[in-house]
Formats: structure tokens, C-alpha cells, sequence
């Protein structure tokens, strides 16, 4: 309120699938996509009321921008990314500055979205980088007319990326829009808004002028670019991509060098179709879109995305060794994908095999595929197959590849907490700061933090951060169940037992807990069989070794209370045998 700053809002609703909240869902129930607009409106509108409330409207430049539309079946596209037609890239721009003379106006320039961060740059008087390849559109503010002669560049590589067809790319000037494709295209937006006419054949000089210019852009756009593997990118990041749908596999586009590559206006069918059935599948109908994606693979076997799309689908059916076959003919089409090898360790581990899941992943990095997400995802492997102390040289790898994945600290300091007795806390500690100052948001690692607190005998500050876990993750068991513990050491039984009746409400078949609040029923003096059933449920679900004797204590005591002498010795004998046998596992270990 009172200092400088600047905050990115990214509302990211208004994307397939379309399931806008109520009360928007029953008000546009013929056309969501309005729906899902309408609700980010409104949550738009919480934010000026929000800076009005502050007053902080009188000092504040806000740039609203979208970064694509919608073709919503415009040139048979029915979302984005695949085509450049203006219903795609045509997106608002509204600058709302403190100043009263720049209030009110319009422009219908033809600008960029890289015309925003010099803008902004500009008007908060900071000096514009030299390559920053946008322009500040401040001038045009005071001279409307003076971005005229510039051209907008967009462009799409998806189909290249994912499917081995030609990119795409378009450069308009405001009145004609060129797409650079297989087969040229060439409008007149003025007069063709919907990009239905070509007039490559009718404007041949507006086509040279534009072809022209357009390469001269691309080239110096293009001069420093950077070359980006994509299997290179962090764990936290890949996490994101996957969760906002732009993980999929990748074509190897050195095999495209010099090929006649398809144009995708050619292949929209093909495109949709398996859109559509990986949508299907995904949605709860695997079989029509595993017919329908087989058929496509048949029609062209050479499209790397539709074995990966197929594999996903299988693997949601739990299909899981015809999931692997498709995941490898994905990587027969692109080497180095490890999106799929994940997915096949992903495969093999749903299947309890993961001795085969670490085996693929080593002979696979051996061919010379060097990942520090593998690394990882070994790493992820021995945790989840109960081998942490495995996994500790395949994080330390992981690090040793990629210095900055706070995941792979956060995964060290995990079993580092966990270890025998009282853990490794110094170097838990210095992995949890470490994986903090990457990235303070990571899932689980305040909840490690918070573990660490607990095993340090600061109480206090790890109830607030399991608390805190808490407010992030209203289903994790494991925050509830460790915060009654913290609750109990700290003599606060209320808070403990509410704490054991979320643990239960999070997870039903967590069976600890249910011999916990039995206890508290046991020192209250109250509800003995309600205590006993609990038990007993708890039991029922199987504990761990190591808890199970706490159970058969539990009853030995509540049929003591109640005068089940026979039952309260017998309990006892059971809860003597479940130490030994504890006390002998924990020693092979």
C-alpha cells in the first residue's frame, strides 16, 4: 500500500474444457466459453474494487491483455494454437494510466504483445533494454498513427513440434495480414475480416512487399535467439506446463530439415480427431478414443503426438503394457523425448515393477540422454518403493545437472528428516533453505519445514506452518494427522482431537488416527465402546508394524475399563507379540 510494486494476474479460466462455476454455468449453459469469461470478469472486477478499497488507483498503471482467443470452430479450429487466423490472435489491449489526458482513447494501430513491456517500461520512466525487441507504444498515445508502418509477427510451431507438419507463421500491417504456409495466404483485413479470401494470386505486389519485410523481421528477431531443449526445463516448471496442458510429446524436428513438410490447413481433420479423442478418453471414454486414435495412427504412423496422446489414454484405462508400446513407439519418432519416458516409469510403477521402471530409465540415460529430471524421477521412484536411502545419489545427480530444482532439495531433506532416530536435521535444514530460496511455493515443502519444527522441539512454529500447509491443502491427511501430534505434544487436547477428526474426514483408511482419538476417549474416561470400535476399525485398515501394538494396547486397556478381564489379557498378549515381531523387522532393517 504504501511502497512500490508490480504484480502479474494470470486468469487462465476461459480455456477447453469450458465448466465456467455457477452462477455463470446455469446462466450461459448453451455457451460456456461466454460463461468462463463472464466469471473472469467478475473476478476482475474484485480486483479494481479491491484497488479502489486501497486507494490505490490514483498512482497505478494496469495493463489488461489476453494472450490468444478462441476459434471455436472458425476455419474448423475449435480452440487455439494451431492456426494464426485473427480469431486466435486478434486479443484486447486496454492501458489505464493515472494520467487524465491519456484516458479515453482508442487506437486501431495493429501493435504486439511485445509492445507491452517497453510500454510499461516507458511510462514508469525506466530505461527500455537495447534488446528488447518491442516498441513502447507511448508515442502513439500523443500521436496516434505513429506504430502504422509497423508489422505484428505471430507465429504457431505446434503442428511442427507435435506432429511433423509444416509451421506457420503470419506479419500484418493493419490491412493485409500474409501467412507464411506451404500454400501462402494473403488478406485484406479491412474487407475480409474473417480471413475467407486469399489474394496471393490478386495482390502479387502486396504479397512480394509483405514477404519481403516479413523476412526481414524474422531474421532480426531471430539473430540472437536462443536455442531451448525442452527436456531441459526444471521439474517445478515441467509440473506447471503439464497442469496448464502443454506437455505432450515432441517431434524431432532435425529429421524435418529439407522435407516437404504437410500443411496443416491439410490436416485439421486429423488434428481435430485426435483432439477429440484424447479429450474422450481422458473424460471417461477410453475405448471410442483408443479406436479412433489407432485408426488415425494407421492412416499415418509418423505423428509422434497421437502414440503419446494413444499412451495417455491407455494408461488412464490401466492399460498399462499397451501404454508402454506407444509411449516407445513415441520415443522411436523422438529419442529424446523423456516426457515418455516418464510416462513408461510412470507405467511400470503403477504396476508395482519398479525394479523394470529404474532398469528403463538407466538404459535409457546410458544411450546418452542426460536428464537431470531422470535423475529425479529415480529419485521419485526409490521414495515411492520404500528405498529412500536409493535415492539419495539420484537427487544429489539431479542437483549436480540442475542446481536450482528445489524439488530434488526438497526430496534430500524429506528422507534426511526421515532417517532413523532424529533424522539428519542439520543437512535437512540446509536443503529445505536451500529449495525455499528456488522456490518458496513448492507443494510439500512447507509441510517438510513444518516436520523439521516438530523434530527441533519448536512447537509453536510448526503448528502455524502445518497450519499454513493446511490453508494450501484442505485434503492433506498427513498436515492434519501431524498437527493433532504436534497438538498433543503440546497438551492441547481439544485441538488435537478436531485435528484427528479432519485427518479422518481427509483420508478414511488413515488408521493411526482412529486409535488416537480412541485414547483421548480412554483418558477422558468416556465413550468406552465408541474408543473400542474405533480400534478395532483401525485395525481392520491394516496398520503399519510399528503401530499396530499401540491398537492391541489400546483394547487391552478399554476391555480393562469396561471389566473384560479375559478380552483385556488377551489383548495385551496380542500387543507383546506385534512389539517383538516390530522390534525384529526394525533390526533386518
Amino acid at each position: 500500500k504504501n511502497g512500490k510494486f508490480f504484480a502479474w494476474i494470470h486468469l487462465y479460466d476461459p480455456h477447453t474444457p469450458y465448466a465456467p462455476p455457477e452462477p455463470f454455468k446455469s446462466e450461459y449453459l448453451h455457451n460456456p466459453y461466454l460463461g468462463e469469461i463472464a466469471y473472469t470478469d467478475s473476478q476482475l472486477a474484485r480486483l479494481w474494487d479491491f484497488l479502489d478499497r486501497n486507494g490505490l488507483r490514483d498512482n497505478l498503471f494496469l495493463v489488461f491483455a489476453a494472450d490468444h482467443g478462441e476459434s471455436l470452430g472458425e476455419h474448423q479450429e475449435t480452440t487455439h494454437g494451431f492456426f494464426v487466423y485473427q480469431a486466435a490472435l486478434h486479443v484486447p489491449l486496454i492501458i489505464a494510466t493515472p494520467f487524465p489526458e491519456l484516458q479515453g482513447r482508442t487506437s486501431s494501430e495493429t501493435v504486439g504483445l511485445v509492445d507491452v513491456m517497453p510500454t510499461v517500461l516507458e511510462m514508469a520512466g525506466i530505461p527500455v533494454p537495447a534488446e528488447v525487441q518491442g516498441k513502447s507504444l507511448v508515442p502513439s498515445f500523443f500521436r496516434p498513427g505513429a506504430a502504422a508502418d509497423r508489422l505484428a509477427y505471430s507465429e504457431t510451431f505446434y503442428p511442427r513440434y507435435h506432429y511433423g507438419w509444416s509451421d506457420l507463421r503470419s506479419a500484418q500491417d493493419g490491412r493485409f495480414k500474409l501467412i507464411l504456409a506451404p500454400v501462402p495466404e494473403l488478406y485484406d483485413l479491412d474487407r475480409d475480416p474473417g480471413e475467407e479470401k486469399n489474394l496471393v494470386y490478386l495482390e502479387k505486389k502486396v504479397f512480394e512487399d509483405l514477404s519481403a519485410r516479413a523476412q526481414v523481421l524474422i531474421e532480426q528477431a531471430g539473430r540472437n535467439a536462443l536455442e531451448v531443449d525442452v527436456n531441459k526445463v526444471d521439474e517445478e516448471t515441467r509440473e506447471k506446463l503439464a497442469a496448464l496442458g502443454y506437455i505432450g510429446s515432441f517431434t524431432d524436428s532435425s529429421k524435418l530439415q529439407g522435407k516437404r513438410l504437410a500443411n496443416p490447413k491439410d490436416k485439421i481433420g486429423v488434428f481435430n480427431e485426435l483432439s477429440r479423442a484424447r479429450e474422450s478418453g481422458l473424460g471417461g471414454d477410453p475405448e471410442e478414443a483408443i479406436k479412433t486414435i489407432r485408426a488415425i495412427i494407421a492412416e499415418d504412423p509418423n505423428i509422434a503426438d497421437a502414440h503419446f496422446g494413444l499412451g495417455n489414454v491407455l494408461y488412464k484405462a490401466r492399460r498399462f503394457e499397451e501404454a508402454i508400446e506407444s509411449f516407445k513407439k513415441s520415443i522411436e519418432l523422438k529419442p529424446d523425448d523423456s516426457f515418455a519416458v516418464i510416462n513408461i516409469a510412470n507405467c511400470y510403477q503403477a504396476m508395482g515393477r519398479y525394479d523394470e521402471a529404474e532398469k528403463y530409465v538407466l538404459d535409457y540415460m546410458a544411450k546418452g540422454f542426460d536428464d537431470s529430471q531422470l535423475f529425479f524421477l529415480l529419485g521419485t521412484l526409490m521414495v515411492n518403493h520404500k528405498e529412500p536411502e536409493k535415492a539419495v545419489p539420484y537427487f544429489e545427480k539431479c542437483l549436480a545437472g540442475n542446481p536450482q530444482s528445489a524439488s530434488a532439495h526438497n526430496g534430500l531433506a524429506a528422507i534426511y528428516l526421515n532417517r532413523s532416530g532424529d533424522g539428519d536435521l542439520a543437512r535437512a535444514e540446509e536443503h529445505l533453505s536451500a529449495a525455499s530460496a528456488i522456490n518458496p511455493t513448492l507443494q510439500s515443502l512447507r509441510y517438510n519445514i513444518a516436520q523439521l519444527r516438530e523434530k527441533q522441539n519448536r512447537l509453536t512454529e510448526a503448528a502455524g506452518l502445518y497450519l499454513r500447509e493446511i490453508q494450501d491443502a484442505p485434503k492433506s491427511f498427513k498436515a492434519f494427522y501431524n498437527l493433532s501430534r504436534v497438538y498433543r505434544l503440546m497438551g492441547r487436547e481439544d485441538e488435537e482431537f478436531d485435528a484427528l477428526q479432519k485427518t479422518i474426514e481427509a483420508e478414511p483408511e488413515f488408521p493411526v488416527a482412529y486409535f488416537y482419538i480412541a485414547r483421548i476417549h480412554l483418558r477422558r474416561g468416556q465413550n468406552f465402546e465408541e474408543a473400542i470400535a474405533l480400534v478395532k476399525k483401525g485395525i481392520e485398515l491394516k496398520p503399519a508394524p510399528a503401530d499396530l501394538p499401540l491398537g492391541y494396547f489400546l483394547l487391552a486397556d478399554l476391555y480393562n475399563r469396561v471389566g473384560d478381564n479375559a478380552r483385556s489379557e488377551e489383548y495385551a498378549r496380542k500387543g507383546q507379540a506385534a512389539l517383538a515381531a516390530a522390534a525384529a523387522a526394525s533390526k533386518q532393517k
